[in-house]
């Protein structure tokens, strides 16, 4: 209808031009009164639906949706319309806005389109306009915003909205499905969970303590037939909540959730954040690829593969921070002989957190005994990493005691990184960035290591500032600025090493997405179980693709520390940081870090299969099997022309579907631990009985 308007209006200025009669002008303003008023009047409901190939979103008179998708079966099918997106007025909800208007328009990529309702009573008028983009390139999934107007004659203030609540079917209290959760807990849940009946989490992505917060802003929830994703697309970590509840035999709810106080003034507008549904088979692997693709298009670009990632690693931490020099040169031998490659010198380097100078303990000589130090590491042929805690000071420190104005305050309070007991430093503060540049040259430069480990919790996200030296502009910058912090340090270092390894280990959060392109390696980050190792590969390899490099983190903090095959099966890096125990000193009593003799045969036997077959060099493919749904636990990984199977189960003996292979072509299937030939298959019949104690790890090759 606009292009007919703007077509008519052309052919009054062509008529008043040529002929200048005002009969011909008054024809053709009735004209446009007549279409004008015909497009007022265009309210037909039948038909209000956006769709892709794969999901649509229906519209009714009121503004409410139902979702609808050809990857549901009938017996899910949602059959009301329900109270998607909506606000708070002084915490009264104003859930439904009578339909006025909708359009649609051809944008970059698909159409766009545009749904209006107007909610009116004696005191309150808003208009309500929600605009869903359909795009080409993202057959399961729906963006967007809405945006909420108010025409009232005096100031409205709204105290939250939600977007995307939708309810996900279920057809009774004990059916089982499972989710992925985005958020960040001091107790260090699964990232991947059951929705048992009665199950709850808020999934808050700021802080949920003074240390744990942060995380990535999706939350999947599936069955074995189907899930549904909802998350947001802002190119900054914001502070919401992706709830779930399943207090219901019939569904479970799930939403976008932003609590925060606005007040609108008449006739101004404000936009909620761009947030997206999806619709996938199979596990959330599909909706964290689809995610990351959104955002890789927004301009998040992640790093290339860094072949020295792909060596092994040995670490101090089983010494813990009383380690000596000595103790490090003696248990060079074994590194060697074992495979190691990366030293990473950890905790007790330093004289405290903050100021960053060389314990004299260790280093009598400061700067000059450290790159000594180092120079002999990498004389002996080891590359060398360095453990520090950005964005702390130790209240003890030269920093904290003379550049207070780095520290993050919090209504005029100092916050506190409760695990060290020391403080935060700002991240959008412009001289804790010069200062975090100059340690990293430092390091880099002066000392010559070739990586740096960022370590702890409070790498993952920052509490709000309002220190009144920084002069925020608003206090959640100090939150959003923390990704260009990283950014400003990875591009220093590497602009001095482009070999250079930085890794961030946020202790066990969910890792915040906004943080990943600004490291080369990614780390499960002090797992709890096996279990835990296994699914954060998967969560990397969605996000990150054939970028990923992932590292199981220390063979020790795992089950019977010695679970090589949880990492090298799913294509992990292995890492240790073993204790030879004739080194150890009365205070360094860490048995499950000794390196007895069974153990070293084991470390030497699966270093061997980890180099033998270099797994991390291949391609994860996480679409093939569901990590909940699938049982055995299967994960491939594909590099060459060869498939490798990871399967995991306390027990498992029967039939399996390998599935991934070409039709037509014969396999042999090889345990690859023991080489041993279990059987032969064929592309077009993949399947062969097997046996799984704990793990089995073989690969399909073809004859």
């Amino acid at each position: 209808m606009n292009k007919i308007l703007e077509d008519l209006k052309l052919k009054i200025f062509r008529t008043l031009k040529n002929r200048l009669k005002i009969k011909y002008l008054i024809k053709a303003l009735l004209i446009i009164i007549l279409f004008a008023s015909i497009i007022s009047c265009e309210k037909e409901v039948e038909g209000l639906i956006v769709s892709t190939d794969h999901l649509s979103l229906e519209f009714n008179e009121q503004l409410q949706i139902k979702y609808d998708s050809d990857l549901i079966p009938d017996k899910y099918k949602e059959k009301e319309f329900k109270n998607v997106d909506y606000i708070y007025v002084n915490k009264q909800a104003i859930t439904q806005f009578p339909f006025v208007a909708s359009s649609r328009k051809r944008i970059s990529g698909g159409e766009e389109f545009s749904f209006s309702g107007e909610y009116k009573d004696e005191k309150l008028h808003i208009l309500k306009e929600v605009l869903v983009k359909s795009l080409t390139d993202y057959p399961n999934t729906l963006i967007k915003k809405v945006v909420y107007t108010n025409l009232s004659d005096e100031p409205i203030k709204i105290t939250s909205w939600i977007n995307d609540n939708y309810y996900f079917p279920t057809k009774s209290k004990n059916e089982k499905v499972w989710s992925f959760q985005p958020g960040t807990y001091t107790w260090r849940p699964d990232w991947v969970l059951p929705v048992t009946y009665g199950f709850f989490q808020m999934n808050y992505l700021g802080m949920n303590s003074v240390d744990f917060g942060g995380g990535i802003p999706v939350l999947d929830v599936w069955n074995k037939y189907f899930g549904l994703a909802i998350g947001h697309t802002e190119i900054v970590p914001k502070l919401v909540y992706l709830p779930i509840l399943r207090k219901s035999e019939k569904n479970i709810e799930i939403k976008v959730l932003f609590e925060g106080k606005k007040t609108l003034l008449p006739k101004e507008s404000f936009e909620t954040f761009e947030t997206f549904l999806n619709v996938h088979e199979n596990d959330y692997f599909h909706s964290l690829q689809t995610f990351s693709k959104i955002m890789q298009e927004k301009g998040f670009i992640f790093p290339e593969r860094q072949i020295e990632s792909y060596e092994p690693a040995w670490s101090t931490l089983g010494l813990g921070s009383n380690f000596t020099i000595e103790q490090v040169k003696k248990t060079l031998p074994k590194l060697k002989e074992l495979g190691f490659k990366w030293i990473e010198i950890q905790d007790g380097w330093q004289d405290n957190i903050g100021d960053w100078l060389p314990n004299p303990k260790k280093f009598p000589k400061g700067d000059e005994d450290l790159r000594t130090f180092v120079d002999y590491l990498h004389a002996e042929g080891f590359l060398v990493k360095l453990w520090i805690t950005p964005l702390m000071a130790s209240p003890e420190s030269e920093l904290a005691k003379k550049s207070q104005d780095l520290l993050l305050k919090k209504k005029k309070r100092k916050q506190i990184v409760s695990w060290w007991n020391d403080y935060y430093l700002c991240p959008a503060y412009p001289k804790t960035i010069e200062y975090s540049v100059k340690l990293v040259e430092k390091i880099l430069i002066d000392w010559k290591f070739d990586g740096i480990k960022f370590d702890g919790q409070q790498i993952n996200s920052v509490p709000v500032c309002t220190n009144s030296a920084h002069k925020h502009k608003y206090k959640e910058e100090s939150v959003e600025s923390l990704p260009n912090f990283f950014k400003i340090i990875y591009e220093t270092a590497h602009k001095i090493n482009p070999n250079v390894q930085i890794e961030l280990c946020p202790c066990g959060s969910v890792f915040s997405f906004y943080n990943l392109p600004f490291t080369n390696i990614n780390i499960a980050s002090n797992p709890v179980s096996s279990w835990q190792i296994r699914l954060k590969g998967k969560t990397f390899n969605a996000i990150l693709g054939e970028k990923a490099i992932y590292s199981g983190d220390y063979v020790e903090l795992i089950d019977n520390q010695e679970d090589f095959a949880s990492t090298i099966g799913i294509g992990g890096v292995t890492a240790s940081a073993f204790i030879l125990p004739e080194i150890a000193s009365k205070n360094q009593n860490h048995s499950n870090y000794f390196l007895t003799k069974e153990k070293e045969e084991s470390c030497k036997k699966w270093l061997g299969i980890y180099n033998q077959n270099r797994l991390s060099e291949g391609k994860y493919r996480g679409e093939l099997y569901d990590i909940a749904f699938d049982h055995p636990e299967t994960h491939v990984i594909e590099k060459n022309d060869t498939m490798f199977y990871a399967f995991y189960s306390k027990y498992f003996d029967g039939i399996v579907e390998f599935k991934g292979l070409q039709e037509d072509e014969d396999y042999q299937i090889i345990n690859y631990v023991n080489n041993e030939l279990l059987g032969k298959i064929n592309g077009n019949r993949p399947f062969l009985t097997i046996e799984v104690k704990d793990y089995l790890l073989v690969k399909a090759k073809k004859e």
